[in-house]
Protein backbone atom coordinates (compact mmCIF):
# COMPACT_ATOMS: atom_id res chain seq x y z
CA UNK A 1 0.00 0.00 0.00
CA UNK A 2 1.89 3.79 -1.41
CA UNK A 3 0.02 5.03 2.09
CA UNK A 4 1.24 2.96 5.03
CA UNK A 5 4.44 1.68 3.01
CA UNK A 6 6.68 4.21 4.13
CA UNK A 7 5.61 3.66 8.08
CA UNK A 8 6.28 0.00 7.16
CA UNK A 9 2.47 -0.68 7.06
CA UNK A 10 1.55 0.99 9.91
CA UNK A 11 -2.21 2.34 9.81
CA UNK A 12 -2.07 3.71 13.55
CA UNK A 13 -5.47 3.53 15.57
CA UNK A 14 -8.82 3.52 13.86
CA UNK A 15 -12.36 3.37 14.74
CA UNK A 16 -15.50 1.74 12.55
CA UNK A 17 -16.35 3.59 9.47
CA UNK A 18 -12.68 4.48 8.84
CA UNK A 19 -11.86 1.13 6.26
CA UNK A 20 -13.66 -0.08 3.47
CA UNK A 21 -16.01 -2.31 4.33
CA UNK A 22 -14.46 -6.10 4.06
CA UNK A 23 -11.53 -4.66 5.62
CA UNK A 24 -12.84 -3.16 8.81
CA UNK A 25 -15.48 -6.50 9.41
CA UNK A 26 -12.01 -8.61 9.20
CA UNK A 27 -9.94 -6.40 11.59
CA UNK A 28 -13.17 -5.98 14.40
CA UNK A 29 -13.93 -9.54 14.32
CA UNK A 30 -10.46 -10.81 14.72
CA UNK A 31 -8.50 -10.99 18.00
CA UNK A 32 -5.48 -9.05 19.41
CA UNK A 33 -1.65 -10.67 17.94
CA UNK A 34 -3.51 -12.76 15.22
CA UNK A 35 -3.27 -12.00 11.83
CA UNK A 36 -5.88 -12.11 9.17
CA UNK A 37 -6.31 -12.50 5.33
CA UNK A 38 -6.30 -12.11 2.41
CA UNK A 39 -9.27 -9.91 2.49
CA UNK A 40 -10.42 -8.63 -0.56
CA UNK A 41 -12.03 -5.20 -1.24
CA UNK A 42 -12.28 -2.91 -4.13
CA UNK A 43 -8.51 -1.64 -3.42
CA UNK A 44 -6.77 -5.36 -3.55
CA UNK A 45 -5.76 -7.61 -0.97
CA UNK A 46 -5.06 -7.26 2.47
CA UNK A 47 -3.43 -8.87 5.04
CA UNK A 48 -3.71 -7.71 8.54
CA UNK A 49 -1.76 -7.68 11.34
CA UNK A 50 -3.64 -6.74 14.80
CA UNK A 51 -1.20 -5.47 17.05
CA UNK A 52 -3.27 -3.92 19.61
CA UNK A 53 -7.55 -2.98 20.88
CA UNK A 54 -8.86 0.26 22.98
CA UNK A 55 -11.79 1.44 24.08
CA UNK A 56 -11.68 5.13 23.99
CA UNK A 57 -14.86 7.48 24.68
CA UNK A 58 -17.09 3.86 24.19
CA UNK A 59 -15.74 3.37 20.99
CA UNK A 60 -13.79 0.44 19.99
CA UNK A 61 -10.55 1.23 18.52
CA UNK A 62 -7.87 -1.22 16.39
CA UNK A 63 -4.23 -0.55 15.94
CA UNK A 64 -3.22 -2.51 13.02
CA UNK A 65 -0.41 -2.91 10.26
CA UNK A 66 -1.13 -4.12 6.83
CA UNK A 67 0.28 -5.27 3.46
CA UNK A 68 -2.15 -4.50 0.45
CA UNK A 69 -1.75 -6.58 -2.56
CA UNK A 70 -3.37 -4.29 -5.57
CA UNK A 71 -4.79 -5.85 -8.79
CA UNK A 72 -5.77 -4.36 -12.33
CA UNK A 73 -7.33 -6.11 -15.06
CA UNK A 74 -5.04 -6.08 -18.46
CA UNK A 75 -6.34 -5.20 -21.66
CA UNK A 76 -6.10 -8.34 -22.98
CA UNK A 77 -8.18 -9.81 -20.08
CA UNK A 78 -10.74 -7.05 -20.35
CA UNK A 79 -10.71 -7.74 -24.13
CA UNK A 80 -11.39 -11.84 -23.47
CA UNK A 81 -14.24 -11.11 -21.19
CA UNK A 82 -16.28 -8.68 -23.58
CA UNK A 83 -15.63 -11.56 -26.46
CA UNK A 84 -17.06 -13.39 -24.00
CA UNK A 85 -19.69 -11.47 -23.41
CA UNK A 86 -20.49 -10.88 -26.78
CA UNK A 87 -20.35 -14.29 -27.36
CA UNK A 88 -23.37 -14.91 -24.41
CA UNK A 89 -25.44 -11.99 -26.42
CA UNK A 90 -25.04 -14.31 -29.17
CA UNK A 91 -26.32 -17.68 -27.36
CA UNK A 92 -28.88 -15.72 -25.57
CA UNK A 93 -30.59 -13.97 -29.25
CA UNK A 94 -30.33 -18.18 -30.27
CA UNK A 95 -31.70 -20.19 -27.42
CA UNK A 96 -32.85 -17.56 -25.14
CA UNK A 97 -31.47 -15.66 -22.21
CA UNK A 98 -32.83 -18.08 -19.07
CA UNK A 99 -31.18 -21.46 -21.33
CA UNK A 100 -28.21 -20.07 -22.11
CA UNK A 101 -26.87 -18.91 -18.43
CA UNK A 102 -24.63 -21.52 -17.19
CA UNK A 103 -21.79 -20.32 -14.35
CA UNK A 104 -22.48 -16.86 -14.96
CA UNK A 105 -23.78 -14.56 -12.14
CA UNK A 106 -27.65 -13.29 -12.27
CA UNK A 107 -28.63 -10.60 -10.36
CA UNK A 108 -32.77 -9.96 -9.88
CA UNK A 109 -33.34 -6.03 -10.22
CA UNK A 110 -36.61 -5.37 -8.93
CA UNK A 111 -38.88 -2.07 -9.94
CA UNK A 112 -36.39 -0.72 -11.92
CA UNK A 113 -37.44 3.08 -13.00
CA UNK A 114 -36.44 4.60 -16.10
CA UNK A 115 -34.94 7.15 -14.20
CA UNK A 116 -32.57 5.03 -12.59
CA UNK A 117 -28.88 5.32 -12.85
CA UNK A 118 -27.49 2.80 -10.88
CA UNK A 119 -28.34 -0.95 -10.06
CA UNK A 120 -28.00 -2.61 -6.89
CA UNK A 121 -24.31 -5.24 -7.06
CA UNK A 122 -23.76 -3.40 -10.59
CA UNK A 123 -22.96 0.16 -9.99
CA UNK A 124 -23.86 3.20 -12.30
CA UNK A 125 -24.61 1.58 -15.73
CA UNK A 126 -27.53 4.77 -17.13
CA UNK A 127 -27.43 2.95 -21.02
CA UNK A 128 -28.27 -0.25 -19.77
CA UNK A 129 -30.54 1.04 -17.72
CA UNK A 130 -32.43 2.83 -20.85
CA UNK A 131 -31.94 0.11 -23.48
CA UNK A 132 -34.28 -2.00 -21.35
CA UNK A 133 -36.93 0.28 -21.41
CA UNK A 134 -36.85 0.43 -24.94
CA UNK A 135 -36.62 -3.20 -25.55
CA UNK A 136 -39.77 -5.96 -24.79
CA UNK A 137 -40.71 -8.59 -22.11
CA UNK A 138 -38.64 -11.41 -22.55
CA UNK A 139 -35.86 -9.79 -24.81
CA UNK A 140 -32.56 -8.73 -23.41
CA UNK A 141 -30.05 -5.45 -23.97
CA UNK A 142 -27.20 -5.25 -25.72
CA UNK A 143 -23.78 -5.99 -23.47
CA UNK A 144 -22.95 -2.51 -21.25
CA UNK A 145 -19.79 -1.88 -19.29
CA UNK A 146 -18.76 -0.07 -16.08
CA UNK A 147 -15.87 0.11 -14.18
CA UNK A 148 -16.73 -2.96 -12.63
CA UNK A 149 -18.87 -5.57 -14.74
CA UNK A 150 -20.18 -6.19 -18.47
CA UNK A 151 -23.79 -6.65 -18.27
CA UNK A 152 -27.00 -7.51 -19.95
CA UNK A 153 -30.18 -6.85 -19.12
CA UNK A 154 -32.86 -8.92 -19.41
CA UNK A 155 -36.43 -7.66 -19.32
CA UNK A 156 -38.67 -10.60 -17.24
CA UNK A 157 -41.70 -8.11 -16.84
CA UNK A 158 -43.16 -4.46 -16.96
CA UNK A 159 -44.85 -2.82 -13.97
CA UNK A 160 -47.97 -0.79 -15.17
CA UNK A 161 -47.50 2.53 -14.62
CA UNK A 162 -49.17 3.83 -11.15
CA UNK A 163 -48.26 5.17 -7.58
CA UNK A 164 -45.77 2.86 -5.60
CA UNK A 165 -45.98 2.44 -1.90
CA UNK A 166 -44.65 4.93 0.62
CA UNK A 167 -42.81 2.40 2.10
CA UNK A 168 -40.69 1.69 -1.16
CA UNK A 169 -40.83 5.80 -2.01
CA UNK A 170 -39.34 6.50 1.44
CA UNK A 171 -36.46 3.99 1.65
CA UNK A 172 -35.43 5.51 -1.91
CA UNK A 173 -36.00 9.15 -0.87
CA UNK A 174 -34.11 7.98 2.88
CA UNK A 175 -31.02 7.02 0.42
CA UNK A 176 -31.29 9.69 -1.95
CA UNK A 177 -30.75 12.44 0.82
CA UNK A 178 -28.31 10.51 2.50
CA UNK A 179 -26.13 10.67 -1.10
CA UNK A 180 -26.89 13.96 -1.75
CA UNK A 181 -25.77 14.99 1.76
CA UNK A 182 -22.38 13.33 1.52
CA UNK A 183 -21.67 14.02 -1.76
CA UNK A 184 -22.13 17.85 -0.81
CA UNK A 185 -19.96 17.22 2.50
CA UNK A 186 -17.58 15.48 1.06
CA UNK A 187 -17.55 18.12 -1.62
CA UNK A 188 -16.86 21.18 0.62
CA UNK A 189 -14.08 18.68 2.87
CA UNK A 190 -12.30 18.71 -0.71
CA UNK A 191 -12.76 22.25 -1.90
CA UNK A 192 -11.24 23.34 1.88
CA UNK A 193 -8.15 20.66 1.35
CA UNK A 194 -7.58 22.45 -2.11
CA UNK A 195 -7.34 25.72 -1.18
CA UNK A 196 -5.41 24.25 1.86
CA UNK A 197 -2.83 23.23 -0.57
CA UNK A 198 -3.02 25.84 -2.89
CA UNK A 199 -2.08 28.18 -0.33
CA UNK A 200 1.30 26.37 0.50
CA UNK A 201 -0.25 25.24 3.91
CA UNK A 202 -0.30 21.68 2.87
CA UNK A 203 0.75 19.20 0.78
CA UNK A 204 -0.23 16.59 -0.56
CA UNK A 205 1.55 14.42 2.24
CA UNK A 206 -0.12 16.38 4.99
CA UNK A 207 -3.39 15.82 3.60
CA UNK A 208 -2.68 12.06 4.08
CA UNK A 209 -0.76 11.93 6.84
CA UNK A 210 -4.13 13.97 9.09
CA UNK A 211 -6.99 12.49 7.06
CA UNK A 212 -6.72 8.22 6.67
CA UNK A 213 -10.42 8.52 5.31
CA UNK A 214 -8.98 10.00 2.16
CA UNK A 215 -7.59 7.29 -0.27
CA UNK A 216 -4.01 8.01 -1.87
CA UNK A 217 -3.25 7.42 -5.48
CA UNK A 218 0.81 7.17 -5.39
CA UNK A 219 1.88 8.80 -8.88
CA UNK A 220 0.82 6.84 -11.63
CA UNK A 221 1.94 6.60 -15.82
CA UNK A 222 -1.73 5.42 -17.23
CA UNK A 223 -3.11 6.44 -20.40
CA UNK A 224 -6.56 7.82 -19.94
CA UNK A 225 -8.24 5.02 -21.68
CA UNK A 226 -6.85 2.62 -18.73
CA UNK A 227 -7.85 4.61 -15.60
CA UNK A 228 -6.25 4.94 -12.48
CA UNK A 229 -5.96 2.67 -9.50
CA UNK A 230 -8.72 3.37 -7.39
CA UNK A 231 -10.45 5.74 -9.44
CA UNK A 232 -11.08 3.70 -12.03
CA UNK A 233 -12.38 5.44 -16.16
CA UNK A 234 -14.04 8.43 -15.30
CA UNK A 235 -14.64 10.78 -18.95
CA UNK A 236 -15.01 13.50 -16.63
CA UNK A 237 -11.53 13.26 -15.27
CA UNK A 238 -10.14 12.24 -18.49
CA UNK A 239 -11.67 15.53 -20.16
CA UNK A 240 -10.17 17.71 -17.22
CA UNK A 241 -6.61 15.86 -17.50
CA UNK A 242 -6.12 16.88 -21.15
CA UNK A 243 -7.19 20.81 -20.43
CA UNK A 244 -5.01 20.86 -17.34
CA UNK A 245 -1.64 22.37 -17.32
CA UNK A 246 1.02 20.49 -15.45
CA UNK A 247 2.15 21.12 -12.13
CA UNK A 248 -1.06 22.66 -11.19
CA UNK A 249 -3.76 20.94 -8.58
CA UNK A 250 -7.22 20.69 -9.54
CA UNK A 251 -10.03 19.38 -8.63
CA UNK A 252 -12.31 18.42 -7.59
CA UNK A 253 -13.60 16.20 -10.07
CA UNK A 254 -16.65 14.23 -9.77
CA UNK A 255 -16.26 10.48 -10.00
CA UNK A 256 -18.55 7.06 -9.34
CA UNK A 257 -15.68 6.35 -6.31
CA UNK A 258 -16.06 10.30 -4.69
CA UNK A 259 -14.55 13.19 -5.86
CA UNK A 260 -10.75 13.80 -6.75
CA UNK A 261 -7.92 15.98 -6.38
CA UNK A 262 -4.64 15.68 -8.35
CA UNK A 263 -1.93 17.54 -9.71
CA UNK A 264 -0.54 16.71 -13.26
CA UNK A 265 2.69 16.12 -12.80
CA UNK A 266 3.71 15.20 -16.72
CA UNK A 267 1.63 15.01 -20.22
CA UNK A 268 2.85 13.02 -22.98
CA UNK A 269 2.39 14.92 -26.38
CA UNK A 270 1.09 13.29 -29.34
CA UNK A 271 3.72 10.49 -30.61
CA UNK A 272 3.19 10.43 -34.26
CA UNK A 273 6.23 7.65 -34.43
CA UNK A 274 3.57 5.75 -32.15
CA UNK A 275 0.62 6.37 -33.85
CA UNK A 276 2.34 4.37 -36.79
CA UNK A 277 2.92 1.42 -35.01
CA UNK A 278 -0.41 1.45 -33.83
CA UNK A 279 -2.52 2.53 -36.68
CA UNK A 280 -2.70 -1.00 -38.54
CA UNK A 281 -3.60 -2.27 -35.13
CA UNK A 282 -6.83 0.37 -34.27
CA UNK A 283 -7.42 -0.11 -37.51
CA UNK A 284 -8.06 -3.88 -37.16
CA UNK A 285 -9.92 -2.89 -34.35
CA UNK A 286 -12.16 -0.68 -35.21
CA UNK A 287 -12.72 -2.18 -38.41
CA UNK A 288 -13.65 -5.92 -36.55
CA UNK A 289 -15.94 -4.01 -33.94
CA UNK A 290 -17.83 -1.91 -37.34
CA UNK A 291 -17.75 -5.78 -38.71
CA UNK A 292 -19.88 -7.39 -36.05
CA UNK A 293 -22.51 -4.46 -35.71
CA UNK A 294 -23.06 -5.05 -39.11
CA UNK A 295 -22.88 -8.74 -39.20
CA UNK A 296 -25.62 -8.53 -35.78
CA UNK A 297 -27.66 -5.88 -37.51
CA UNK A 298 -28.09 -7.94 -40.54
CA UNK A 299 -28.74 -11.43 -38.55
CA UNK A 300 -31.53 -9.55 -36.51
CA UNK A 301 -32.93 -8.22 -39.64
CA UNK A 302 -33.02 -12.18 -41.03
CA UNK A 303 -34.03 -13.54 -38.00
CA UNK A 304 -37.07 -10.63 -37.73
CA UNK A 305 -37.94 -11.95 -41.71
CA UNK A 306 -37.71 -16.10 -41.23
CA UNK A 307 -39.52 -18.27 -40.70
CA UNK A 308 -37.46 -20.39 -38.25
CA UNK A 309 -38.58 -24.39 -37.02
CA UNK A 310 -36.17 -25.51 -34.93
CA UNK A 311 -35.26 -29.00 -35.23
CA UNK A 312 -32.59 -29.40 -33.02
CA UNK A 313 -34.61 -32.07 -31.10
CA UNK A 314 -33.59 -34.55 -34.43
CA UNK A 315 -29.92 -34.25 -33.78
CA UNK A 316 -28.90 -33.49 -30.15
Amino acid sequence: DPGSQPKGGDLGWFGKGKMVKPFEEAAFSAKKGTIVGPIKSRLGLHVIQIRDKKTEKEEEQILASHVLFRFETSLTTLSDIKREATLFLYEAQDSGFVNSVQNLKINDQNKVKSTDKRLPYVGQIRGAIRSSFEIKVKENTEVFENDNYFTVLYVDSIIDPGTISFEDAEQKLRSKVKLEKEKTMTKTEANNLLLEIASDNYSFKNVFDNNRTIEKLESETKTLSEGFTSIGRSNFLNGSIIKSEVGKVIGPIETNRGWVLYKLLEKSNFDSTEYQVQKDLLKATITSRKQNQIFKSWLDNLKDNAEIIDNRKYYF
